[in-house]
Parts: structure tokens; sequence; C-alpha cells
């Protein structure tokens, strides 16, 4: 969820944020100003989901399910994926959470 909160919708509303700043808003003081606030508080959203992508990948890297449970699926898939084979040893003397 973590990665696609980042690399999907984030994405995207950084996307739009860069377009939306080189929009040239002509006409009454009110619009352009409404253009700025709107674009501040878009840039509010990005930082926010952004914060929220970063905590949530923390929470699974720290959680007491310990970095072997989602560390082989995560191999499985990038191997799946890119169609190599791999070796997976987990030391289950290590202890992840707590750093």
């Amino acid at each position: 969820m973590s990665k696609e909160l980042y690399d999907g919708i984030l994405a995207r509303i950084f996307g739009i944020i860069l377009n939306w700043e080189l929009l040239k808003v002509v006409g009454k003081r009110e619009v352009i100003e409404t253009h700025w606030k709107l674009l501040n508080h878009l840039d509010l959203v990005e930082r926010e989901m952004r914060k929220i992508s970063h905590n949530l990948r923390s929470e699974i890297m720290l959680s007491d399910t310990r970095c072997n449970r989602w560390m082989e699926p995560f191999i499985k898939e990038r191997g799946d994926n890119g169609g190599f084979e791999y070796e997976y040893y987990e030391n289950s003397r290590i202890e992840w959470g707590g750093f």
C-alpha cells in the first residue's frame, strides 16, 4: 500500500502541481489568489500523503511481524517479474524491532 501510494497517487499529484504552477492565470485578484490558495492546499495534501506513505513503510519494517515475514514474498515477486531464480535464507536470531 505504501508503494502504491508513493509511486502512484503521489506521482500524479506532483505532476498536477507542476503543471498547475505553469498555468498563466489572469483575471481578478480574487481569482489569482484562489488559484494559489488551491495550489498550496494541493501541495499540503501531497506532503501529508508522503508522510503517511513513509510512516506505513516504517511500521511494516519495524513491526513485530519481523522483516523475514515480508522479505521473502517481496523477493519472490521481484524474481517472478524479472524471470530469475533466487535462494532465500533467514537468520531468526536477528531482532528487527526497536531500532
